[in-house]
């Protein structure tokens, strides 16, 4: 079998990224600690963008994987753009390698989205449930990149730092992971 490789970002979100979350997200911070918060995320998408220009990627043979990711097609496409133009540095660099060739694939499996989404606006956030969603999760993400990434193409994982597909993923796909700080 001919070797597939993933890069996975460890993603952190900015604000615009939470959708309608956000407001319950930035209520457990202060104004100052969020500030704080926000500029740092700020400063990991330079330091993604900079490792991923080290990477030389053939964008034409890439496929891109996003968190949260349950549309596919045009939809797909303008949530990005849409989320670009509020200034986003996540989306910002996925639309900008879609525009050089690589490849947005449907991620998630919407019903699961749509019951972590209910669980967490419920505000009684069962961790066992919380835990089993993600798993679950996990390993759809993991039969989404094992059924689209062909041989010899390069996937690029954007996925937040409390998942792991590596134990879902067959063992002809060969994990990069960027890091998300440096020393």
């Amino acid at each position: 079998l001919a070797r597939r490789t993933l890069i996975w970002i460890r993603t952190l979100h900015e604000e615009m990224d939470l959708g309608s979350v956000a407001a319950a997200a930035r209520a457990r911070w202060s104004v100052e600690s969020w500030r704080e918060h926000q500029e740092e995320i700020r400063r990991h998408w330079e330091r993604i963008r900079e490792d991923l220009a080290g990477l030389c990627l053939d964008l034409d043979q890439t496929k891109l994987y996003h968190d949260s990711l349950a549309l596919e097609g045009q939809a797909a496409r303008k949530m990005v753009e849409d989320l670009a133009a509020e200034g986003s540095a996540n989306y910002t660099l996925v639309l900008e390698m879609m525009r050089k060739g690589a490849v947005l694939v449907r991620t998630e499996d919407p019903a699961l989205l749509m019951e972590e989404y209910n669980l967490i606006r419920s505000g009684g956030a069962d961790p066992k449930r919380s835990l089993k969603l993600l798993t679950l999760r996990d390993e759809y993400v993991a039969g989404r990149i094992a059924a689209t990434l062909n041989p010899c193409e390069t996937g690029v994982l954007f996925l937040g730092a409390a998942h792991n597909v590596r134990p879902y993923l067959p063992p002809d796909v060969h994990v990069v992971e960027v890091p998300a700080a440096r020393p």
